[in-house]
């Protein structure tokens, strides 16, 4: 008997939100009152290092629907969001490949993102092309404003340069147990 077994799978779970209109207001209010600076080092805007602001709970609740069905499809229960932050790329602005360590999973939300200008997240494969050595990567396909990934925290990620006068934002959070 012949067949074929993949013995690794990587989940990426993407989700369309619901409501997303009062959603994006919700995280644009929070937006707004974060403090984004320059990161050199990461060649973005954020908020990931300012100490001020912690709005974990409210993640948690405005995400709490899709929280739950990430539950529910990875067969786990009780996460909590443990980290956040808004990031904002203006032209020219990229995220280097970086992972958010082994601590369960993390989320992008594509807040300001207009599909026809901005890449989204790109993924890169834990092990390399079978054949040659190559590095194997991911880009997902039809996203969009209002779009949520759920994804293991350790996976390296990135995203291209934003070649577009409109700036991309994206909301990100870590989930933990």
């Amino acid at each position: 008997m012949n067949y074929m077994i993949n013995i690794f799978s990587i989940p990426l779970i993407h989700l369309q939100l619901d409501e997303w209109e009062f959603k994006k207001k919700e995280i644009i209010k929070l937006f707004s009152s974060s403090n984004l600076k320059i990161d050199k080092l990461e060649k973005v805007k954020s908020d990931f290092f300012t100490k001020k602001k912690n709005y974990n709970n409210k993640i948690q609740k405005i995400f709490s629907n899709e929280i739950k069905s990430l539950e529910e499809v990875v067969n786990s229960e009780n996460f909590i969001v443990s980290n956040s932050w808004i990031e904002s790329a203006e032209k020219n602005m990229y995220h280097q490949i970086h992972n958010h360590g082994a601590l369960g999973y993390s989320a992008v939300c594509f807040v300001d993102y207009d599909e026809t200008h901005h890449s989204p997240t790109q993924f890169v494969s834990p092990f390399n092309n079978f054949f040659n050595g190559s590095i194997l990567s991911y880009s997902p396909e039809q996203i969009s404003e209002g779009s949520l990934l759920f994804f293991p925290s350790m996976i390296h990620h990135y995203t291209i340069p934003n070649e577009s006068d409109i700036e991309r934002t994206i909301l990100s959070f870590n989930l933990s147990q």
